[in-house]
């Protein structure tokens, strides 16, 4: 990752973290309570440094606001004197992985923030090699010179996702799961990033959220009516708990015999994909299943059948009344 360089002197007494540094979810207030009582105590234990990079906090900002309550005077060292073999994210992820014990919501959610810093940094670096290529072709216009070639841009190798989830040994999907609930909801993210609850939770909230907001909207009155019409008056009231208002309005955008033959697994409680999925056939008598459907109804019991058909998985009940259903 990228870092902002700084020329102007470090005042030490109001560092701020650098965006590695705010990477990490922060302690829990037991843990800093715990962090600032062992400083009062001890003082600043040396032995651990609080790490700049440009004149920001690379690693050390809880014990850098702990040593100002405390008034305790902090050591400070460089990055580069460090002698660190790997860059300043390398660093920040072997010290801060080592040390908290993230779960695994935690962990898909710093990837997604890793996922936004390799977007940004990418995006940086187009910008600056464009003003580059900007400023040498003015002063080749200017001398009467010809313009230089602009260079081949980098290409990235591999998914940002998946780098990011190699990072924090969590799967693609999860990190790609938190990236998705950190622009749909930003407060939601952070409870999962701050352990507070799970991704699942959070997303699940997010999408409540959501599905509350959109109930409000003049979409979704729009669908209630026009399933109203359709299906009789009061029915969008009926159903409109049992389905989410994606759905609901996806139902409402439905030919009127469609929306018809649905609703009544809606009703049942089938969610919209299987009911539209759900099809209906009949079996002639010489039909070769139809003597086993015949052979199970006969002893008065059901008959339940699972095939591999069209390339999809079908089940075939068939009750007492002799209708089968695929």
């Amino acid at each position: 990752m990228n870092s902002k360089l700084k020329s102007e002197p470090i005042n030490y007494d109001k560092l701020k973290p650098h965006a590695l540094c705010s990477l990490l979810p922060p302690q829990s207030d037991a843990e800093y309570a715990a962090m600032k009582k062992g400083m009062k105590e001890n003082g600043y234990d040396k032995r651990h440094p609080i790490v700049l990079i440009s004149g920001e906090i690379l690693d050390g900002a809880h014990r850098y606001s702990c040593s100002k309550a405390t008034k305790q005077k902090p050591e400070f060292i460089d990055f580069e004197k460090l002698g660190f073999a790997g860059t300043p994210f390398e660093y920040v992820m072997q010290e801060n992985l080592r040390r908290r014990n993230l779960d695994p919501s935690q962990a898909a959610a710093i990837g997604a923030e890793i996922v936004a810093m390799m977007k940004e940094d990418e995006r940086a670096e187009k910008e600056a090699v464009k003003q580059a290529e900007k400023e040498a072709s003015d002063k080749a216009k200017a001398s009467g010179s010809k313009a230089p070639k602009p260079k081949p841009t980098k290409k990235t190798v591999g998914s940002k996702v998946k780098k990011a989830a190699e990072t924090m040994g969590v799967s693609e999907r999860s990190v790609a799961a938190a990236e998705a609930l950190k622009e749909a909801d930003p407060a939601e993210f952070e409870k999962v990033k701050k352990g507070e609850q799970s991704l699942n939770a959070g997303t699940t909230a997010a999408a409540l959220k959501k599905s509350a907001k959109d109930r409000e909207s003049e979409a979704f009155a729009t669908a209630c009516q026009i399933i109203d019409r359709v299906c009789g008056d009061g029915i969008s009231e009926l159903i409109k708990n049992k389905l989410s208002s994606k759905d609901l309005m996806k139902l409402s955008g439905l030919d009127e015999e469609e929306m018809k033959r649905v609703l009544p697994f809606i009703e049942s409680g089938w969610k919209l994909s299987a009911a539209l999925g759900f099809k209906a056939i009949s079996l002639v008598p010489t039909h070769p299943i139809r003597s086993l459907v015949d052979r199970a109804l006969a002893q008065g019991g059901t008959f339940e059948l699972l095939i591999t058909m069209y390339g999809e998985e079908w089940q075939i009940n068939a009750q007492r009344r002799g209708s089968v259903a695929l």
